[in-house]
């Protein structure tokens, strides 16, 4: 899926590399998980996901307490409204990521790390941030997801297996040292 490149600075020790370089493309897997992640991992969503389960549940406690499914039904005026929201938000992710593909699907993202800042390269346009344009970074068994700061906050997911040299380690040890423990999402 990708290729990353590390170097090491003599600044710090040999033992964390400080300028990494990734090249991924955007497969519909990675726009999926990031969908994914976006969706499960937002407050908001999680909070209608929970409403909608409530909502629907109230249907079998009248059924419980003696009413026919016809009864309960009737009852419980919000049983549709929580069989579509859940039904809504849990096909989310698949709509999202979707339109990520649509949007953006198959292009390559290079991004270098370095002690100066991180520099994303997107169908040759360039993107240069500070660390302190990042907002959060997290990781999972699989990817990396850093937003940042603006308005109208970017999320950049790396895979893993995009690093060739090093480890994943080394980059969150070098992010956790950028960044600090504060950013970390987990």
């Amino acid at each position: 899926n990708g290729i990353a490149y590390f170097y090491t600075v003599p600044f710090f020790s040999k033992m964390m590399n400080t300028n990494f370089s990734t090249e991924t493309r955007l497969t519909k897997q990675l726009c999926f998980a990031a969908a994914r992640y976006l969706i499960w991992h937002n407050i908001v969503f999680q909070l209608f996901f929970v409403l909608g389960i409530i909502l629907t549940a109230i249907c079998p406690l009248y059924i419980i307490n003696g009413y026919s499914f016809i009864q309960a039904f009737w009852a419980d005026v919000a049983f549709i409204p929580g069989i579509f929201l859940i039904a809504a938000l849990g096909t989310a992710p698949w709509f999202i990521g979707k339109n990520f593909y649509k949007k953006d699907g198959d292009c390559i993202i290079k991004m270098t790390f370095s002690d100066t800042g991180i520099v994303v390269n997107k169908n040759h346009e360039i993107i240069k941030l500070n660390y302190t344009d990042i907002k959060k970074y997290h990781q999972t068994s699989q990817y990396f997801f850093i937003w940042t700061r603006e308005l109208d906050s970017i999320m950049y997911v790396i895979a893993k297996d995009t690093f060739t040299e090093g480890t994943p380690a080394d980059f969150t040890l070098f992010l956790r040292t950028r960044l600090g423990q504060t950013k970390i999402n987990d």
